[in-house]
């Protein structure tokens, strides 16, 4: 974990969210049926790898401010069967990179060649070992190669001829398919040197590159935010302290009958967040090894951490202000009216209380929006939930996820860009994908990971039909109390007029209301229609019905999905456990999708 004085306490809690280090991961693919000379691959290939490290090191030091201060990481991805393969590797590390060894078969050969493997694979940083029992060994190494090529930022295809043979072509193919950049090195007709920098500074770019100045995050009503703006402000944010969002759950809990005694003024710590994920019992069961428990201790964990903290933050000092304005204004109406029908009796500070109920909506509303409280609660929280994700398929596979490889949009801009920065500096961990490998990791994510998130989602979806229907209730309430008490007044003032024995029997009631109970009934003919209308704003903003609704089909889809990984134990297969990965993350991150298609509409605006 980096540390730099200027990030982090004694006790190694950042103050402020980690800055990525600067990582890429070059991949290696051939086609297997051409008779490559291993020396001229590894020496060739060397020449590549030094290019990526001079040019990624010239573009980080250009964006300095968006990296840690730790040196850049690179990975090299490949499967190890031949002498060609090990050429690749030997000079991967020749250039400083980490080996991701993936091993479609045990480790064969004859003496020589044997030795060498086991000399390279000592040094590997992550080696991934295919179930020789599952499949044959042709489908075995293709999913070594698509497995390097997912893992991959830049692919390096080597042929011996411009002309590549079909299994180069598929390669290739795949990786263009999968958004990856391919550099082609054919031997007898190499690029040239300027031609290939060029190619590998494109490439580079587009790949680790922060948000550009001018690159748009959020837009508006007609009002936008930079994307870079926003990723420096997520970087300067902080560990809160004081509860800012105190008044929204103060207000959730009447709403919903919960007891008032639990509000807290202080917000959870980070160190507090940060241990309950690093003890959570998914990663200590489902670790598929040492190092996959260090890196989910020491980088997704903390990023998780901060981002769901920042999110419940922001998003409950955004309901706070919601609520407060729309209440506040109708408080506003209230003293107005009271001025109005008192004007002898302290006018001065009815009036004065107005203004100040004014006021204090604007500072609150003009608040909101220049410290962007509704947009860092969407970013925050979408960052968190993908993160979420990465952690569930790096604890299954030992390796990180392609954002958007399934055809998901992730919503682009720095949350794109930092999610990619925390899986390409992952890298990948020591795994084995045997049947008991796979049958315990997918028992650990149906039992601590998909089930809890079954049971908040219909917590949550209950109390959101709590609100809304709370709120429902009381507009149409305010409305037909306003109702009463103008047919109430009408009908004591017909009946008084009529000279009948019923205007002798109310006569004092009509007396009351025609006198000094007329005022009451201005001012509650003027109050409660605008507190109904508070209710209603309130309704609208939050969208608590149709997030529950959301919430609700969540659930049901979890559920279902627990049962399609419960019978992976049957008959435990690697691509079985990887299709329901990637529907886990298909249900859950279209859910969050669709809450942030539905609340990016709502920013905090003033209640007219």
């Amino acid at each position: 974990m980096d540390q730099t004085p200027s990030n982090a306490t004694a006790a190694g809690i950042r103050r402020r969210p980690p800055r990525p280090k600067a990582a890429i991961r070059i991949g290696f693919a051939r086609d297997r049926g051409e008779n490559l000379p291993p020396q001229l691959v590894g020496n060739e290939l060397q020449a590549v790898l030094r290019l990526v490290r001079e040019e990624a090191a010239s573009l980080v030091e250009g964006h300095s401010w968006a990296f840690s201060a730790s040196p850049p990481v690179f990975h090299f991805v490949s499967p190890l069967t031949d002498e060609v393969d090990l050429a690749a590797a030997a000079a991967a590390r020749a250039e400083g990179f980490r080996l991701m060894a993936l091993l479609p078969d045990r480790r064969g050969g004859d003496g020589s060649e044997r030795i060498r493997a086991d000399e390279i694979l000592s040094g590997a940083e992550a080696t991934i070992e295919f179930d020789p029992d599952q499949g044959a060994p042709a489908e075995r190494l293709l999913r070594a190669e698509a497995l390097t090529i997912v893992q991959s930022d830049i692919l390096i295809v080597m042929t011996a001829e411009a002309h590549a043979p079909s299994g180069a072509l598929e390669a290739v193919g795949y990786a263009v398919k999968a958004g990856k950049h391919v550099v082609w090195i054919a031997l007898r007709k190499k690029p040239g040197a300027e031609a290939l920098r060029n190619e590998v500074r494109d490439a580079l770019i587009r790949i680790l590159a922060p948000p550009a100045a001018d690159e748009i995050g959020f837009e508006i009503a007609g009002e936008h935010t930079g994307a870079r703006k926003a990723y420096r402000e997520f970087l300067n944010e902080r560990d809160a302290t004081f509860n800012f969002g105190l008044f929204y759950q103060f207000v959730e809990r009447l709403l919903t009958g919960r007891s008032l005694l639990r509000l807290k003024a202080s917000e959870p710590s980070l160190a507090r967040r940060l241990a309950e994920e690093r003890s959570a019992p998914l990663i200590d069961v489902a670790a598929p090894s040492a190092k996959a428990k260090n890196i989910l201790d020491d980088l997704i964990a903390e990023r998780f951490a901060w981002a769901d903290l920042l999110a419940t933050h922001y998003g409950s000092i955004y309901r706070s202000g919601y609520f407060f304005s729309y209440l506040a204004s109708a408080a506003a109406v209230l003293f107005a009216l009271i001025s109005l029908i008192t004007p002898s009796v302290g006018a001065p500070l009815w009036i004065s209380l107005v203004a100040a109920a004014i006021l204090s909506v604007m500072a609150v509303t003009i608040g909101g929006r220049r410290g962007r409280w509704h947009e860092k609660w969407i970013d925050y929280r979408h960052l968190a939930e993908e993160l979420r994700h990465f952690r569930r398929f790096f604890l299954a596979t030992g390796s990180g996820y392609d954002p958007g490889e399934d055809g998901r949009e992730i919503g682009g801009g720095w949350v794109d860009w930092y999610l990619r920065a925390a899986v390409r500096e992952a890298g990948m961990a020591d795994v084995s994908f045997t049947p008991e490998g796979i049958r315990q990791a997918s028992r650990a994510i149906v039992e601590h990971d998909l089930r809890p998130q079954v049971a908040y989602h219909k917590q949550k979806a209950a109390t959101l039909r709590r609100i809304e229907h709370r709120l429902h209730r009381l507009g149409e309430s305010a409305f037909g109390a306003t109702l009463a008490v103008c047919a109430v007044y009408l009908a004591a003032g017909a009946i008084r007029g009529s000279g009948s024995e019923a205007a002798q029997f109310g006569g004092g009631l009509g007396d009351w209301l025609s006198g000094p109970g007329r005022y009451w009934v201005i001012m509650l003919a003027g109050f409660l229609p605008a507190l109904g209308a508070a209710f209603i704003g309130i309704r609208v903003q939050g969208e608590f019905g149709s997030t529950a609704e959301r919430s609700r089909a969540t659930a049901d889809d979890l559920q279902s999905l627990c049962t399609q990984f419960e019978l992976i134990s049957a008959g435990p297969a690697l691509a079985r456990l990887q299709e329901c990965l990637y529907r886990a993350g298909r249900i859950i991150l279209a859910e969050n999708k669709d809450w942030r298609i539905l609340y990016i509409a709502r920013p905090l605006n003033l209640p007219v």
